[in-house]
């Protein structure tokens, strides 16, 4: 028989509503973490410490949870996104990003993931958000989370506009003149030196 939980101890309100879920799923198959665990090869105590509340679970033991429960992985997915976004954005301070002070691709890069903090808007409801259908989970989160180093997944025009237009409607053309700024430094710069990045780079 599963045992009782401890009530979950979280300001976060992302972070409660996984956790919730995680425990109700549980509940529902009747599992101990034991048996959940032995279903799907990991340890009990991680699964259980996946589900304290304590702090946001790495994905990949929220995934065995959710395999091992037999439930639906999208909805955990969505859920864990909800939560890790949300740590993530107690340590941006959201004023802090201008598009007119943006000179490079760092810069952008910067600013982007300020205004998407204060957007509280998940990478999943940015894709959802795309009516091109062009934005990928992937691209945005090497986008906004990945480090400020050159990277070859730099941020789109598309995804400027649909951030800027979800929480700074007021400025979209100066978000983009900023994409163009950054675009065009790189352009120049190019990766050896100041000279054109071949097509396929870019």
């Amino acid at each position: 028989m599963a045992r009782l939980e401890r009530p979950v101890e979280t300001d976060s309100r992302e972070l409660r509503r996984l956790v919730t879920w995680l425990r109700r799923q549980r509940q529902r198959s009747g599992l101990t973490y034991r048996e959940l665990g032995m279903r799907v090869g990991c340890s009990g105590s991680r699964l259980s410490r996946a589900a304290s509340g304590r702090s946001v679970p790495p994905w990949p033991a929220v995934e065995a949870y959710a395999r091992g429960c037999g439930v639906d992985l999208s909805r955990a997915r969505r859920l864990w996104e909800d939560a890790h976004d949300a740590r993530y954005r107690c340590y941006l301070d959201p004023t802090e990003y201008d598009p007119d002070a943006v000179r490079d691709y760092a810069d952008l890069r910067r600013a982007l993931r300020t205004l998407w903090a204060s957007a509280e808007i998940s990478i999943a409801e940015l894709v959802r958000r795309d009516a091109s259908e062009f934005l990928r989970p992937s691209t945005l989160s090497a986008a906004l989370r990945g480090p400020d180093r050159r990277s070859w997944r730099r941020p789109s025009r598309a995804l400027v506009m649909i951030l800027a237009d979800a929480y700074d409607a007021d400025r979209v053309q100066e978000w983009l003149a900023a994409w163009d700024r950054a675009h065009e430094r790189s352009w120049r710069r190019g990766r050896y030196g100041w000279a054109p990045l071949p097509p396929r780079l870019r």
